[in-house]
């Protein structure tokens, strides 16, 4: 968390950045929170994702173990899984699969015909 939070604080700073050196002599700032914002609009939906799959992994430990013997031979622990490592974690890539398709991410639409 504390390495993500590095991250997260080198971003802010890199948008600061760029915002100040583009608006030199300009009164006006973007405030952190509404880059919070555009950030977390992004990663709601995944988020949710990630909660439906371990809601539905609580149901099932033996998957989980699988999963973490999977990624512990392909990944190891001190690396982050990435787009390209998925091709490799095909029980990772099923669990995924699943939660999405009982738990989908698209908002369900809705029309009306009168009042």
């Amino acid at each position: 968390m504390k390495a993500f939070k590095k991250k997260f604080d080198r971003f802010h700073d890199h948008v600061f950045g760029e915002h100040r050196s583009n608006k030199e002599g300009v009164k006006e700032f973007v405030p952190k929170d509404i880059v919070d914002d555009l950030i977390a609009g992004g990663t709601d939906t995944s988020a949710t994702t990630v909660d439906w799959a371990m809601s539905e992994l609580m149901k099932q430990p033996h998957l989980i173990q699988k999963a973490i013997e999977e990624l512990d031979r392909v990944i190891g622990r001190e690396t982050w899984v990435e787009d390209k490592d998925i091709a490799q974690l095909p029980c990772i890539d099923a669990i995924m699969k699943e939660t999405m398709r009982k738990h989908p991410v698209a908002c369900n639409a809705r029309t009306t015909s009168g009042s």
